[in-house]
């Protein structure tokens, strides 16, 4: 992702027999929650034909889980190593548009962004960027430390839909019979019990995905657009729209 400008002059009024008010939004460098930006518009219209202006924000937030572990089981006379990986992919947050700024042009409400020497209005206003937009990029151990409950009681979900017996005593040597299910024989047949599957999900906190974990990634982007539009007496809108990144 990265900072974008749309150009707008080509979106003013072509021979409608309308006159068009006509804006301009700067663009704002890659920022940080809590970071203080200044939101800058420009704008004007034939005539001060301006009925108002106001400038709305909306993001979204994007991330990258992955967990994988690596152990060994023992299986007659024989090492196994086995490999699981949980991975959550592009799991989006929008957060919708909501408005920052608004000016109606009643009385002098506009008198005072006007700048003579730009022949035009400019609105320049602070704005802090929320602390909902900010982004983690951790690694290791930290990863796990970090999972939301839901977070973890899908990967702890998905490694006991994944092994067997051989594997749960690897983790926990001293489970017993009843993690496992018996056939007619009163021998195990490898799988686990619904019994078992209850107890592994308290069995496998946080520090028993650790103890087997290879490698961990978690990383998140956001991005924040920001739009501005004006409005003519005619009810004509002009708007223009600038993004920027969140910096971690």
């Amino acid at each position: 992702m990265s900072c974008e400008k749309r150009d707008v002059l080509a979106e003013q009024g072509t021979k409608t027999g309308k006159d068009y008010p006509y804006i301009t939004l700067s663009s704002i460098p890659d920022s940080r929650p809590a970071d203080t930006v200044y939101i800058s518009t420009r704008f004007w219209a034939i005539n001060d034909d301006i009925e108002r202006l106001d400038v709305f924000q909306d993001g979204f937030k994007v991330r990258d889980l992955d967990l994988q572990w690596e152990w060994t089981v023992n299986l007659d006379s024989t090492v196994e190593t086995r490999t699981l990986a949980y991975t959550v992919s592009s799991d989006s947050v929008f957060y919708p548009e909501t408005p920052l700024f608004e000016i109606q042009n009643t009385g002098v409400a506009l008198d005072t962004f006007y700048r003579t020497s730009d022949n035009a209005y400019v609105f320049i206003k602070p704005w802090v960027i929320p602390d909902n937009y900010a982004i983690a990029d951790l690694d290791g151990e930290e990863v796990v430390d970090s999972l939301s409950s839901e977070d973890m009681t899908s990967a702890v979900d998905y490694l006991i839909s994944q092994v067997d017996r051989s594997d749960v005593l690897q983790w926990l040597p001293n489970a017993d019979s009843s993690y496992f299910v018996l056939d007619n024989s009163g021998e195990f047949t490898g799988e686990i019990s619904v019994e078992g599957k209850t107890k592994l999900k308290t069995d496998l906190d946080k520090t028993a995905l650790k103890a087997f974990l290879t490698s961990a990634s978690y990383v998140e982007e956001s991005e924040i657009k920001l739009r501005a539009a004006v409005e003519n007496q005619a009810a004509i809108v002009v708007e223009d729209e600038s993004t920027f990144d969140i910096l971690n």
